[in-house]
């Protein structure tokens, strides 16, 4: 099986928003660096990042460090694409019977 973080960073770099999603729990939370909650469950993530895969055709994502400590997985990411000036993110996935259950952008 696939690495689901590995996996998620591909189909967002293809925007493909529903194979990105099959990488996350039905009921996965994605969270801002205070823990507010930005979306819950798969089905608003797929929405929400189909939306911005259609209106981003040049966003891409490069993993400039990735760290790995049990069941979490921490990336340093640089985001293009989404305007004039690359955005810099670390990003906390955390995993659950081989899918991400839930993240946190630090931005």
């Amino acid at each position: 099986a696939m690495d689901p973080v590995e996996g998620q960073l591909e189909a967002y770099n293809a925007r493909d928003a529903e194979r990105f999603a099959r990488f996350f729990t039905d009921d996965v939370v994605i969270d801002d660096a205070a823990g507010q909650r930005l979306m819950t469950g798969r089905d608003e993530l797929r929405v929400r990042y189909g939306e911005m895969f259609a209106a981003s055709p040049e966003l891409r994502c490069e993993v400039v460090t990735r760290l790995r400590a049990g069941r979490f997985v921490v990336d340093e990411e640089r985001v293009t694409g989404r305007g004039p000036e690359a955005l810099h993110v670390i990003v906390v996935y955390t995993l659950r019977d081989g899918l991400i259950a839930h993240v946190r952008v630090l931005r």
